[in-house]
């Protein structure tokens, strides 16, 4: 019940009815983000006045040389090597860097450019999510997946994990065609197949974060709080992974809502809600949250 509660039902609401509450949210998270490296050098200057530690191990107990923002595992044991989470990260970076400058992207994305024929509309589903854009692109899908992945792979077994990454890639292009024909429906034509266009791994990476949210609900994720004129050190905090993931989940399904209307995305949130709504109801379906 907490995570289909917490994690689906109160971030669908809010991403649907209540987007400015939405956002509201998250500019008090955001503010909060900010005064809490404050309130984490005051423990320190705390601890260091009561002679329990001295100062620098103090402070570097608490900083990070990672960017701001940016999630760095979790705090569940990784028990077995997640070798198919590392299977997968390969792949993309083998797409990337070896792949994408001799192959024209352009025909492997989803919708194909041009005129393409079903099977070949069929095999830019599947290739598209292995494909990206740019660095900062593939290094942020692959930082979540291997956070995400690598704590839940042990857990589910390495065949699950797999197909359940594969089938989530199918859910997500499943909603962007039910979004696509609404939209065409609408307006009464189909030309937009004709001009959209999307690439990347983060619609099966929103499916493996709908399983995580079912089968470790209870995780708390590591995430750089941001520090005042140090770009490259952050303050180290856990935050509860339901609260996390179910901020993203309800920011998706608002910006799908914005895309319906035609807003210019550089998201493609269609992809992600169509991801973790898939791995959400597999996760329940293989009575994951019965493991849980």
């Amino acid at each position: 019940i907490y995570p289909l509660l917490g994690a689906f039902i109160i971030p669908l609401a809010l991403g649907l009815f209540q987007p400015s509450l939405l956002r509201s949210i998250r500019i008090m998270i955001f503010w909060l983000f900010i005064f809490l490296p404050f309130v984490i050098l005051v423990k320190v200057l705390y601890d260091w006045v009561q002679d329990e530690e001295t100062l620098l191990r103090s402070l570097f107990r608490y900083l990070r040389s990672i960017p701001p923002g940016m999630i760095t595992g979790t705090d569940l044991n990784h028990y077995r090597f997640p070798w198919a989470t590392l299977s997968i990260v390969l792949i993309n970076a083998f797409c990337f860097f070896v792949i994408s400058p001799i192959v024209d992207l352009d025909q492997l994305v989803f919708f194909p450019v041009g005129d393409p024929s079903i099977p070949h509309i069929l095999l830019a589903a599947l290739t598209s999510a292995f494909r990206h854009g740019g660095i900062d692109h593939i290094l942020g899908n692959m930082v979540f997946l291997w956070v995400f992945g690598s704590t839940l792979e042990p857990r589910i077994g390495a065949g699950r994990f797999l197909g359940i990454y594969l089938v989530c890639i199918v859910f997500s292009k499943i909603l962007i065609c039910v979004m696509l024909i609404s939209k065409s429906i609408q307006i009464g034509s189909f030309e937009n197949f004709l001009h959209f266009h999307s690439l990347g791994a983060s619609g099966a990476i929103a499916g493996i974060m709908g399983v995580f949210v079912v089968r470790c609900y209870f995780a708390r994720i590591s995430m750089g709080m941001p520090l005042p004129l140090m770009p490259f050190l952050s303050v180290s905090v856990k935050i509860q992974a339901l609260f996390l993931i179910s901020l993203f989940f309800a920011k998706d399904v608002s910006g799908s809502v914005i895309q319906f209307e035609g807003s210019a995305a550089k998201i493609n949130y269609w992809a992600h809600v169509g991801g973790y709504v898939g791995g959400f109801l597999m996760g329940y379906l293989m009575r994951l949250h019965i493991a849980a």
